[in-house]
């Protein structure tokens, strides 16, 4: 197939990179398929992207842990009658099954998923992956916009909450009598104050931890051992972030790529608007200050990100010198992008 492209699955992997005698596992999550017609992985070139462990170490300075709570009172329970009654039906044995069944009907709660989606959707797409307990890293640069944000989802979230489903609970009441017929059990439905409790919209802030930290009376080498643990840790979530973005700025690039090779792809808006959205936090987001990364974000700004949708469906002139931009751009990338081979 002409032009690159997202390949058919994506993949976890990861490699790890020397810089003197450090080393540090770099996860990048997916892989491209080369122009010329194979499947290939990016690799790196050593020579061009060295890591800059100084900016590494130092991201304590410029970003912080964040995770996201949303919750949302639970839509399904175990009816044991009806259990019983299947299995005494079919002569099934006591463990073959059971009848779970949805307590409110769907659309009780769909707008409020929805802004849950929103708000979930815009937490990743403005943080970036750390090592574990769901937390994110979210740069310090982009602090204000995303706590704003967050302040209108909860804001969104709460009051939906309250006008579409605790406001209207005997409504939804109604609807489940008749969604379940003679089977409703009055005391499967929880009162509204008790069902108010239950949805929450939480974001929770700490700082990145390093081996600086460490405030307990240990013997030198186990302090030693400790922070260079924690220390190596930072690197490897660092390394991953970074990784990520090159993954998030590359991937929109290809799919561009991919669409303009194919006369008879649908072209989405949204094939321009994903560039330009990468293209605008990278700045925020670099926070190990790649200079690289930065650099492809401005170019990818300033060539394709600001093309007009419309020109690229209608006009075969705009949509080949989009293409030849694309494919040059995709092609200088690759000596910077991190290597998917384990």
């Amino acid at each position: 197939m002409a032009g690159a492209a997202i390949s058919s699955s994506a993949v976890h992997a990861s490699n790890t990179k020397s810089h003197g005698d450090k080393n540090a596992t770099t996860k990048f999550l997916a892989g491209l398929t080369c122009q010329l017609g194979s499947p290939c992985l990016f690799t790196v070139n050593n020579n061009n992207k060295t890591p800059n462990y100084n900016n590494i170490m130092q991201i304590n300075d410029k970003a912080l842990l964040v995770k996201l709570n949303i919750g949302m009172p639970g839509n399904g329970r175990k009816d044991k009658a009806i259990t019983n009654e299947v299995t005494a039906n079919h002569a099934l044995a006591s463990n073959a099954g059971r009848w779970n069944k949805t307590l409110y009907p769907p659309e009780a709660f769909t707008p409020i998923t929805t802004i849950a989606g929103a708000a979930r959707t815009f937490h990743y797409d403005n943080t970036l992956p750390w090592l574990d307990d769901g937390m994110r890293i979210l740069p310090t640069l982009n602090y204000q916009d995303y706590t704003k944000a967050m302040r209108q989802f909860r804001a969104q979230f709460e009051s939906t909450a309250d006008s579409h489903f605790i406001a209207q609970l005997a409504h939804w009441e109604d609807k489940a009598r008749q969604m379940h017929n003679g089977t409703y059990r009055a005391e499967d439905y929880k009162p509204a104050h008790k069902l108010a409790k239950k949805f929450k919209f939480k974001t929770d802030c700490q700082p990145i931890p390093t081996g600086q930290d460490f405030r307990v009376k240990l013997s030198a080498e186990e302090m030693d051992c400790l922070m260079a643990d924690t220390n190596a840790r930072l690197i490897k979530a660092a390394e991953a972030a970074e990784a990520d973005l090159w993954l998030r700025l590359s991937s929109p690039l290809a799919k561009l790529s991919a669409v303009l090779s194919d006369p008879e792809a649908k072209f989405k808006d949204t094939i321009v608007t994903n560039l330009k959205d990468i293209c605008a936090l990278v700045p925020k987001l670099n926070i190990t200050a790649n200079p690289q990364l930065s650099l492809f974000a401005r170019e990818l700004d300033a060539s394709l990100a600001h093309i007009g949708p419309e020109s690229l469906r209608h006009l075969p002139s705009d949509r080949a010198k989009a293409k030849a931009a694309a494919d040059d751009i995709l092609v200088r990338m690759t000596d910077y992008l991190p290597n998917t081979d384990e």
